[in-house]
């Protein structure tokens, strides 16, 4: 046999055995004992910390709401986010109201009042079986 078949069979044999993992030290035990061992340092990495979550920003502009997809439910008060409530003062009442940048609940009360971006502040009730009112402060529509 030449030289060069004696080097290949000898390159094939090391592949298989590296393939089958019979040269990886976690399956030999000898291999500390062995003169040719060096010993890998291993180092903690740091992991890094992610962010907490933010809790979702609420829609607050009346193009963001849902009604303009799905009217469905434009006829009930529940469930309805300032970008619903936009919606409704903006479409259904003709405010000028096309964003609601706060809401304030009383607990005395039995309405709500919402802050439009335009400055207005509105009175909204809320009706299970139908869309709420919303009137102005004075409890008007004008």
């Amino acid at each position: 046999m030449d030289r060069r078949t004696v080097g290949i069979i000898l390159a094939v044999g090391l592949a298989l055995l590296v393939g089958k993992g019979a040269l990886e030290s976690k399956n030999n035990p000898h291999t500390a004992s062995s003169s040719t061992y060096v010993a890998a340092e291993t180092k903690a990495v740091p992991v890094p910390v992610p962010a907490p979550v933010s809790r979702t920003v609420e829609a607050t502009k009346a193009d963001d709401s849902k009604f303009n997809y799905d009217l469905s439910n434009a006829h009930s008060s529940r469930n309805l986010s300032k970008a619903d409530l936009a919606w409704h003062a903006l479409n259904t009442y003709g405010w000028d109201c096309s964003e609601v940048i706060a809401e304030k609940q009383s607990p005395a009360e039995k309405y709500s009042v919402i802050t439009c971006s335009s400055g207005l502040k509105l009175r909204v009730y809320r009706r299970s079986d139908a869309h709420p009112i919303i009137r102005n402060m004075k409890g008007g529509y004008e």
